[in-house]
């Protein structure tokens, strides 16, 4: 069989068996309808409502919001090919793969081609944002799905330089230093760029920037900008900037995949050490143990927690922890979804007006928190949950618990501040609605972290990660009830200002996650209920 044909046969009886499990296995074809079914009620919800009375708002928001989604998304996936590139394979693959008599050109376009499923499926969360956009922009789910290809495509490119960026420079100092010279030379040009405009525009700072989004220097960009002009293209009728974008795209990936194949740089290295990383991460999570990797690069600084007494030691050490382990003030994802929510306020949120301010906050609050629950499944305590010291120290369990459920908190509030201090100084939302509306999402950071907890504490360490997620849906939607119709109902019978129904919400979220965490207090006595 030729090696193009062996290929095609591995990755088509991949995607069979992988379809088999889901058919074979009730958890994740439960956790597929649900999803289908979430998916009709948002497509479903959004055709509910008719044209807004004062009309669409411009769809050049919408391709300037498309544009900054793409441009974060690669540059974040490319700076990361300086420190640990990234890899399409898996330990599978590389057992497989690389022994064989394959040519290491039909391996990487295998790879590729792997890859491109998965990226796809790393944008499916952009479905869920139709019932919005289509109500406010007007959006069409064929333009959705469009938009869904461009980001998904965009998040495969910016794996690709990464992977190159880290197989051309990791054995040298000098290469990557001016790789990394020219990719803050490129970052500082296009963000100069936009700032320059809103700052100079007679219309105002938001159609300035939204003007300089969707202009020919940042769609010049390398590769981000070309696919966002394919998507403007696509999404304006344009079918010149459609063309010059796939051209363009495609002209690009060429070149970076012949750079890689005709220098003859060495991808196996960093695909080995990443697929192994992976590896030993997943055997660890499936055996139960303790174990975890280490961080490529931790700043250390002074040694020692230092501070703390009894349970709240537990707290300053994962501060600590999260203060070493990462580069940024947010990780990739957060920044990502903190823009996405601040780009939908400063779009969606513009009605000041009396008869539309109300509706406009409630629909940015209802996103902002939408966005929060995937940060707050990134904690450090289901790890923690595992390792025996935390059994040991003589605390009352309770008030252990509590201090993990206290670990979210910092990062919490700074999430709030940074995405509703803009929101309220560009659009002039009121000082004390903007502090209510902080402290309404970070108690839903509580409820969420506590609706976790209860996971923890009812299904234990083991199950499927279908069922697992399926029981943390329904716990927070039981969690929720409470605060949304309770403030509701006293908000609508006694008549009460948006301010006074989000403290009320918030109120009742605190004492839920107080409830949750109290009825799970005793999970910190027997160690073995968390290592099953």
């Amino acid at each position: 069989m030729k090696q193009g044909g062996a290929l095609s046969y591995l990755l088509l009886t991949k995607l069979k068996n992988r379809v088999k499990s889901f058919l074979k296995s009730p958890g994740k074809l439960i956790y597929l309808i649900i999803v289908v079914l979430l998916l009709g009620l948002v497509f479903f919800s959004g055709n509910m409502g008719g044209i807004p009375v004062e009309g669409y708002r411009p769809q050049a928001e919408v391709t300037a919001m498309v544009t900054a989604l793409y441009a974060v998304m690669f540059f974040l996936l490319v700076y990361g090919g300086f420190s640990n590139g990234g890899s399409f394979f898996n330990m599978p693959d590389v057992n497989l793969i690389f022994p064989a008599p394959l040519k290491p050109q039909h391996a990487l376009l295998y790879g590729l081609c792997q890859q491109m499923g998965t990226s796809l499926m790393v944008g499916v969360f952009l479905l869920f944002q139709y019932s919005w956009m289509h109500q406010v922009y007007g959006v069409t789910a064929a333009q959705l799905v469009v938009i869904l290809l461009g980001y998904a495509v965009t998040v495969f490119l910016g794996q690709t330089v990464a992977l190159v960026l880290y197989a051309s420079t990791s054995g040298d100092e000098q290469k990557r230093r001016i790789a990394q010279g020219v990719f803050f030379a490129v970052l500082f040009l296009a963000a100069a760029w936009v700032v320059f405009s809103a700052l100079n525009a007679p219309e105002g700072l938001l159609s300035g920037a939204v003007a300089a989004a969707n202009s020919l220097p940042l769609h010049l960009l390398p590769l981000a900008g070309w696919m966002s002009w394919a998507a403007y293209g696509a999404l304006t009728g344009n079918l010149l900037a459609l063309a010059a974008g796939i051209v363009l795209s495609a002209a690009g990936l060429v070149l970076v995949v012949l750079f890689m194949t005709r220098t003859h740089t060495d991808f196996y290295e960093d695909v080995l050490k990443s697929a192994e990383t992976v590896q030993s991460a997943i055997t660890a999570r499936k055996e139960g143990m303790m174990t975890e990797a280490a961080p490529r690069n931790v700043k250390v600084g002074k040694r020692g927690v230092r501070k703390g007494w009894g349970a709240s030691v537990f707290f300053h050490k994962h501060m600590l922890e999260d203060r070493r382990g990462r580069v940024f003030l947010f990780s990739p994802v957060d920044l990502v979804f903190i823009l996405i929510t601040i780009g939908f306020g400063l779009f969606a949120g513009r009605a000041i007006a009396e008869d539309t301010a109300v509706g406009s906050v409630i629909s940015v609050f209802a996103v902002s928190v939408y966005m929060q629950i995937f940060s707050t499944l990134k904690g450090s305590m289901n790890k923690e949950l595992t390792k025996p010291y935390l059994y040991l120290v003589p605390e009352p369990p309770f008030r252990k618990l509590l201090y993990f459920v206290a670990e979210g908190l910092p990062a919490a509030v700074l999430e709030a501040v940074v995405i509703f201090l803009p929101l309220c100084i560009i659009l002039d939302w009121p000082v004390v609605l903007s502090a209510v509306l902080m402290v309404g999402r970070v108690t839903y950071s509580v409820l969420f972290t506590a609706a976790n907890l209860a996971v923890e504490r009812i299904w234990g360490g083991s199950g499927s990660r279908m069922i697992v997620m399926l029981l943390y849906i329904a716990i927070v939607l039981v969690m929720v009830a409470p605060g949304v119709l309770l403030a509701v109902v006293l908000t609508l019978a006694a008549a009460l200002p948006l301010v006074s129904g989000l403290l009320i919400l918030a109120a009742v979220n605190v004492a839920v996650s107080l409830f949750v965490i109290f009825l799970c207090r005793n999970m910190l006595e027997v160690a073995e209920l968390n290592q099953q």
